[in-house]
């Protein structure tokens, strides 16, 4: 009856620092998810705003090379250079959103990596040194 209660001790502290020492991986993993999601969000967007642009600069193009037309500049034309440039600052803020949300993931994944390989270097240097440091009363048959 002692061993097994011994065990079951053993079992369950161990259960527990495993549990602790889990805890931080899924939360790391959880972060990993969302930046995940967000990057993915991002590119959709700047592919949206890709298409937009360069639907945006096909229009000033042919509103610029108008056959049998004089150079002249309206206020369609000033719009639509407005259009393109607001498009490409747009373009550029989601391309730095964007980079820094990968090295933002860059950094959970190798944060992932080191915890993962410490949590269990830990967990298994835990039990050598509770299994070592441990004497088992073993209860004599009468």
């Amino acid at each position: 009856m002692g061993l097994t209660n011994f065990f079951l001790t053993v079992t369950l502290h161990l259960g527990r620092e495993y549990l602790l020492l889990l805890l931080p991986l899924i939360q790391t993993e959880e972060e990993m998810s969302d930046a995940e999601n967000e990057i993915r969000r991002l590119e959709e967007a700047i592919a949206i705003k890709v298409g937009f642009s360069k639907v945006a600069q096909t229009r000033l193009e042919n509103r610029l090379t108008r056959p049998n037309e004089e150079m002249c500049q309206d206020n369609v034309q000033f719009g639509l250079q407005d259009e393109v440039k607001q498009l490409g600052a747009t373009t550029q803020s989601l391309q730095d959103k964007l980079r820094q949300q990968q090295s933002v993931f860059q950094s959970f994944t190798s944060i992932s990596l080191s915890s993962s390989s410490s949590s269990s270097c830990s967990l298994i240097d835990r039990c050598q040194t509770a299994a070592a440091t441990t004497t088992i009363k073993v209860p004599h048959a009468i």
